[in-house]
């Protein structure tokens, strides 16, 4: 039994007697008190905290604002700080040299004293020898400037080689300053500036001294900028005008023009096109304007020598009646949306065709005819899948497909087959796309394949591809994309699914966390080294899940 106190202490009473009080005296406050009306007043705050919020939000999104302009306009500057201070550098360094060439002209005068020059190594090459190094300094696009500014003996070798001044980028100096890529060099006291290898020449005076360092019978290599102003009197404009006329379109070896506003070239008349028998490769923007269609008119008369052609907006129907296809060994497409719709007509004429790049969209297609390309190596095709088999490209090591095109003539495509596939790359969400290439890639080693549904059309597909090695499958954000597969990977029946297979990386490759050994990959793993087949590298990305192992340590 428990002891009960008979008496509290004084101040729990007191603390009791205050809250005996306070309850009686709510006991007797009116049951419905009104309260007083305050509606008006908590609006007004609402409408007051709503107004102070938004100008917070206009103030932050204003200083914001400011800011990244500022810090804009702080790199521009500092780049253009620095470009100063290297040219003053540089001014410096020369103006020491020649005081310190002065002062020992003025001891050889006064004293009579001599410098003994010991001459290095590279000095006792001969000069056809040294002006041949000059030259693969330059292929690997790297400025001529820099050897000039070594020393006066190599200034002396490098201008008497006219092959490391064919190279020139037309460029308008507003456009200097906001170029990262731009080197400026100070030789002789004078700035030249250079991308790579290409001399920039801003105005007529540097696009003549670049013209007389490059001799007067080798082929040019000129680049027009992407963001030329081609205003009527602008530089840009006459100096094109310039190029494509007689004399100096007969050493035009490489015409790359990134941009054009036709209007300003109708608006210059008249114009004159001249030969071009030294072009080898040409970049034309796609243009309606009547001097592109004259260069193109010459340029497949007297051009025997093209090989490499880029079309910015694709291939259109009006470029087929041109001759120069079966002389091109290389055909580069332009940026995304480009199309094809010339292709089906010249694929006759490309016999020769070494290279197709770039992306060609919903090409071939139902309208291209069966067509042999026999040097392709490798190729980029966006396409429908049964419309592949238009094409026979008996030299193929490398492709890239994406779906892409219609489906409505499924009854009109052939078998596809391309035996000498070592590299492929597929992404598609066609279901059938193992039905219509069952066969078709019997040596392919590495495999990649970009696929967001079962595992049915995977395994299918790695199926009939006996000799793969190495397989990458992109799939869904799903814990249970894959399961499949490692069942059938360590199924006994004959044959073994990719019975070489070395590595394989299976899901989206978004990096995860708890890594943590699934069982179905440890059977997999254990079947495999079971059967003299071990797998170098397994690695499987799923949800918050990474597992990465190597059976073969």
């Amino acid at each position: 039994m428990s002891h009960i106190p008979s008496q509290l202490p004084l101040s729990e009473s007191a603390a009791l007697d205050t809250a005996i009080s306070a309850n009686a005296a709510q006991d007797e406050s009116p049951a419905f008190a009104t309260p007083p009306d305050t509606t008006g007043l908590h609006e007004k705050d609402r409408l007051m905290r709503i107004g102070k919020e938004e100008l917070e939000k206009r103030l932050k999104a204003e200083v914001e604002s400011v800011k990244i302009a500022a810090t804009a306009k702080r790199a521009v500057l500092k780049e253009r700080i620095k470009r100063l201070n290297e040219v003053q550098q540089a001014e410096i360094t020369v103006r020491e040299m020649h005081m310190e060439r002065g002062i020992q002209k003025l001891r050889e005068e006064i004293y009579g004293e001599r410098t003994v020059h010991v001459p290095g190594p590279i000095r006792k090459l001969p000069g056809e020898l040294l002006s041949t190094i000059f030259q693969y300094h330059v292929e690997d696009d790297l400025s001529p400037w820099i050897l000039a500014k070594v020393c006066k003996t190599w200034m002396q070798m490098a201008m008497r080689t006219p092959q490391l001044w064919c190279h020139l980028s037309i460029l308008e100096d507003k456009i200097e300053s906001s170029n990262s890529k731009i080197q400026s060099y100070v030789v002789n006291g004078r700035k030249e500036l250079s991308i790579g290898r290409k001399q920039i020449c801003s105005n007529h005076f540097q696009l003549q001294a670049a013209l007389d360092r490059s001799g007067a019978a080798l082929p040019l290599s000129v680049k027009i900028t992407e963001y030329a102003n081609w205003s009527p009197n602008g530089m840009v404009l006459s100096i094109f005008l310039r190029f494509i006329s007689y004399p100096l379109s007969e050493r035009l070896g490489n015409l790359h023009i990134g941009n054009m506003d036709h209007r300003f070239l109708e608006s210059a008349t008249p114009i004159t096109v001249g030969k071009f028998p030294l072009l080898r490769s040409m970049r034309l923007p796609y243009s309606d304007a009547l001097c592109i269609e004259k260069i193109l008119e010459s340029v497949s008369v007297t051009s025997q020598a093209l090989e490499t052609a880029f079309f910015r907006s694709g291939i259109h129907t009006m470029l087929a009646a041109y001759s120069f296809w079966s002389r091109l060994k290389c055909i580069t497409m332009g940026t995304a949306g480009t199309r094809a719709l010339g292709l089906n007509q010249v694929i006759d004429q490309l016999g020769g065709l070494e290279s197709l790049e770039g992306p060609v969209y919903a090409w071939p297609n139902s309208q291209t005819p069966r067509a042999v390309l026999g040097n392709i190596r490798e190729i980029t095709l966006y396409c429908f899948a049964p419309h592949l088999g238009r094409l026979r490209l008996p030299q193929l090591e490398t492709l890239k497909f994406m779906e892409n095109g219609n489906r409505d003539s499924l009854n009109r495509y052939e078998q596809v087959s391309f035996p000498t596939v070592v590299n492929l790359e597929v992404s598609t969400n066609d279901e059938k796309w193992h039905l219509y290439t069952a066969g078709a890639f019997p040596a392919v080693k590495n495999f990649t394949l970009a696929w967001y549904g079962d595992d049915a059309t995977p395994i299918n597909t790695l199926e009939a591809m006996p000799s793969v090695c190495n397989v990458t499958l992109r799939g869904p954000n799903s814990s249970t994309f894959g399961i499949l597969l490692f069942k059938a990977l360590r199924l006994s029946d004959e044959p073994v699914l990719c019975p070489n297979l070395e590595k394989l990386s299976l899901g989206n490759g978004v990096d995860t966390t708890r890594p943590r050994l699934t069982p179905w990959v440890k059977k997999a793993i254990k079947f495999r080294k079971d059967i003299g087949r071990p797998v170098q590298e397994i690695t499987v990305y799923w949800p918050n899940k990474e597992v990465t192992v190597f059976p073969g340590m």
